[in-house]
């Protein structure tokens, strides 16, 4: 039959707690190879272990301390941590991760790992031993390196069914238990691979966003210039153009606001002070000298051609922009 396997601090005296999680804990096998260090005048911790299968279900509540933990007892499991409550700081690969409560990360347990735990805190967490990912899943969950939100994703689905084995789950037969441990690791590699799906959306969007704005600066003086000319360079559709800068200055805005900065550094150059507003107002697109005025003056505050004067009386200084 299996079940919930419990360690706590309680009715260990305060001087030899330190010592017990660090050792007794480990002798029992339900924390793995760790040193710990309390930051508060009483450490207090109890931990909640349930194997599924391969799989191992670790509940953790503990006032604030900082914890070193060797990869000798871990070697080959990935550990997909959630943070209930609190905060924690986790160092691994010299990098630098903060785990607030509602989110989760992986952390290869195959490297050693510091966790810092300034206030208390409530943690649930999955052990998967490597030998049961395939290699594909073992790179894409390890390579996260990131924490992720719970709510309305795959992986707040697993964190319900981790919390339910541990709090709610009546003991079960180990081939139930077994079965329960398979279904969890479908629903990781789901919340691994979603996260994945997302990263590379993420980096679609940017490259296309990035393909934008360098279209629009190499075009500026192109009359036509606008969603439908762009998408039509650059092979997408204008309304996927409008969702990447969702949120954000809309293309149209950008284009408009590029070609007045434009427009203004050619004002301060002293080897196109000749030309009249009119012909910089046509290069730049403007339908008119007139249009152009009222734009640029809206932007900066001041009329084109009293910032043209300005720049040109004002040599080694700097234009006044209201």
């Amino acid at each position: 039959m299996g079940g919930v396997h419990r360690v706590s601090t309680v009715g260990i005296p305060v001087s030899d707690r330190t010592t017990f999680w660090t050792r007794g804990a480990n002798e029992v096998g339900s924390i793995g190879a760790i040193n710990v260090s309390p930051l508060s005048n009483v450490f207090e911790a109890e931990a909640q272990t349930r194997k599924m299968g391969p799989l191992l279900v670790f509940g953790l509540k503990v006032t604030p301390h900082k914890v070193i933990q060797c990869c000798k007892r871990d070697e080959g499991v990935l550990k997909l941590r959630y943070q209930r409550s609190g905060e924690s700081v986790i160092e691994q690969y010299g990098g630098r991760r903060v785990l607030r409560s509602g989110e989760w990360t992986v952390i290869d347990g195959s490297l050693p790992h510091c966790m810092i735990n300034t206030e208390e805190t409530s943690q649930i967490s999955l052990h998967i031993p490597r030998g049961v990912l395939s290699e594909r899943d073992f790179r894409l969950a390890s390579s996260i390196g990131r924490t992720v939100p719970m709510s309305g994703s795959v992986g707040k689905l697993l964190f319900d069914c981790l919390r339910f084995s541990l709090e709610e789950l009546e003991e079960t037969s180990e081939p139930t238990e077994f079965d329960l441990g398979t279904s969890m690791l479908e629903m990781f590699r789901a919340a691994v691979n979603q996260v994945a799906s997302e990263r590379m959306v993420a980096s679609s969007r940017e490259t296309i966003e990035q393909r934008v704005r360098e279209y629009i600066r190499r075009n500026l003086n192109d009359p036509s210039l606008s969603v439908a000319s762009i998408a039509n360079a650059i092979g997408c559709s204008g309304r996927y153009i409008h969702k990447i800068f969702e949120g954000q200055e809309s293309v149209t805005r950008i284009i408009w606001s590029q070609r007045l900065e434009r427009c203004r550094l050619e004002l301060t150059s002293a080897g196109r002070r000749r030309r009249t507003l009119t012909e910089l107002a046509y290069q730049y697109g403007f339908s008119s000298s007139a249009h152009f005025s009222r734009a640029f003056k809206e932007r900066y505050g001041v009329a084109p051609s009293a910032f043209r004067k300005q720049a040109a009386g004002s040599p080694g200084d700097e234009v006044r922009i209201n």
